[in-house]
């Protein structure tokens, strides 16, 4: 099989779905106490949490900011 785009008989280029070495798509996970974590975000600082705590598979994602952050 081959591709060839209509415009110049070349591949088309196209970004990759995931960038390992972007920072947008990286997590710390930061120890709370002994048995929880937060889940941040490197680039922004932000944390990640499930919306109303929801315990069931495929639950909505929110940030917020994380003020009580140390580094």
């Amino acid at each position: 099989m081959s591709v060839i785009s209509s415009g110049g008989g070349r591949l088309p280029t196209v970004p990759p779905a995931c960038a390992p070495t972007a920072t947008d798509q990286q997590f710390r996970a930061v120890a709370v106490t002994n048995n929880q974590y937060n889940l941040m975000k490197i680039h922004s600082g932000r944390c990640v949490d499930v919306s109303s705590g929801a315990a069931t598979s495929g639950p909505q994602l929110q940030q917020w900011g994380n003020y009580h952050r140390r580094e």
